[in-house]
């Protein structure tokens, strides 16, 4: 916490940091669970999260790649290919800003 804000203060603060990044709770969840797992997939991300399929995940996970928050690293990009997702400094670092100590 900021040594000059109320508790309550503090948490507008780190949610204030989600919302400028137009990401919802559940991305968070997503990169929660990527940052825990390195390598993991994407069913399997749903899977953890409690979602049937992927596809309720599909977004967050569009958002959290295309703002560099967590990287796919498959060997090939082909559909028949399963995803392999790993954290970035930049999602480790908003997840350290945003998750209290």
């Amino acid at each position: 916490m900021t040594d000059h804000l109320s508790p309550a203060a503090d948490f507008f603060v780190r949610l204030r940091k989600v919302d400028d990044r137009r990401l919802k709770p559940r991305d968070l969840m997503v990169l929660w669970v990527v940052a825990r797992e390195h390598g993991t997939m994407g069913q399997e991300v749903a899977k953890k999260l409690g979602y049937p399929a992927r596809s309720h995940i599909q977004d967050g996970i569009r958002r959290l790649l295309d703002q560099g928050l967590m990287e796919d690293r498959r060997k090939t990009k082909d559909q028949h290919t399963p995803s392999e997702f790993y954290i970035t400094d930049a999602g480790t670092a908003l997840l350290a800003d945003i998750v209290p100590a």
